[in-house]
């Protein structure tokens, strides 16, 4: 068994020497699968008749998600550690229901994110890198709100659909395709603002 660990650690080291880059930035582009649970639901008391001064519970169905576009730039402090900082786009529209009823509305999310990135190579084999990625920082959020003919002031009169609030993303696994001196191909799965699954290139200089 001891054999074995240490077979395992020289192939990394020699494919680390072998396969190591002299490059400082990165810069990538990449789309993502993005669960719908990651944006904004409305879920609370909006005036449902306004004139009446009743209230109902709007709830969601049917969503439908943009997926993830990503895009960021990184700075290699090390060979092996970069940080940076990215930016998401994504969106979703749903139906809105008051309990059982037919659909009564739509209500429409767009989320822009900018998070910091911290980056660790942690092992490369001739053109192939193995890493690990993780974010944090603020998505605002901006919701619009439509009845079924597309009058925007019909439904949540008076209240405030726009939101801010933390973001965060972690991908424990990356994996980089270094195929010419300068460009690469990459995917990534994890978890957070930026999508469950991540494919796209990169640009390294």
């Amino acid at each position: 068994m001891k054999r074995f660990i240490l077979f395992m650690l020289c192939i990394g080291l020699c494919g680390t020497a072998y396969s190591q880059k002299d490059y400082r930035y990165e810069l990538f582009v990449s789309y993502g699968f993005s669960p719908l649970e990651s944006i904004y639901e409305p879920g609370i008391d909006f005036p449902s008749e306004p004139m009446s001064g009743t209230t109902a519970v709007y709830t969601a169905e049917n969503g439908k998600s943009s997926g993830t576009v990503n895009a960021g730039f990184l700075i290699h402090v090390s060979k092996p550690f970069a940080i940076g900082v990215s930016y998401t786009y994504n969106s979703a529209e749903y139906d809105l229901h008051v309990g059982s009823s037919k659909p009564l509305g739509k209500f429409e999310s767009r989320c822009n994110t900018v998070m910091f990135n911290a980056k660790f190579n942690w092992l490369n084999i001739k053109s192939f890198s193995l890493y690990s990625r993780a974010a944090a920082g603020i998505m605002m959020k901006k919701g619009e709100s439509s009845d079924m003919d597309g009058r925007t002031e019909s439904l949540f009169n008076g209240v405030d659909l726009d939101e801010n609030s933390f973001a965060w993303h972690f991908s424990p696994v990356g994996l980089d395709w270094n195929f010419t001196r300068y460009l690469a191909l990459f995917a990534e799965g994890g978890v957070g603002a930026s999508g469950y699954a991540m494919a796209g290139i990169k640009i390294k200089l």
